[in-house]
């Protein structure tokens, strides 16, 4: 919870998208109470300013991961992907706050 408190607080001071670190949670198997599923998740929070230029609202948002994360090779040597491919993992993996690039995909939704 302090991490997303944190985020709030960037978002709150600078009026700009915040992206946080990825996360993952165990998800309990339905009908199988020891069973858990491993899931990533790619939190982030975005304000929406009104025409007074002043922010209304805070939205939290959520993209899942797990697709992306489970589908990456197991690497070995630290060059194992290109260059494109291993600056996407590691926006995604560990996002700065304030990459344009983040907050381009964070306010058009995509």
């Amino acid at each position: 919870m302090r991490n997303v408190k944190r985020s709030l607080q960037r978002v709150m001071r600078s009026k700009q998208p915040d992206a946080m670190v990825m996360h993952t949670y165990g998800i309990a198997v339905s009908g199988r109470p020891e069973a858990f599923q491993e899931k990533w998740w790619s939190p982030g929070n975005t304000p929406v300013i009104g025409e007074d230029g002043e922010m209304q609202w805070i939205i939290h948002h959520v993209e899942g991961m797990t697709d992306f994360v489970l589908a990456r090779p197991l690497r070995l040597k630290p060059r194992g992907l290109s260059g494109e491919h291993e600056a996407v993992e590691a926006e995604l993996v560990h996002p700065v706050a304030g990459t344009p690039a983040r907050q381009r995909r964070t306010s058009t939704g995509s």
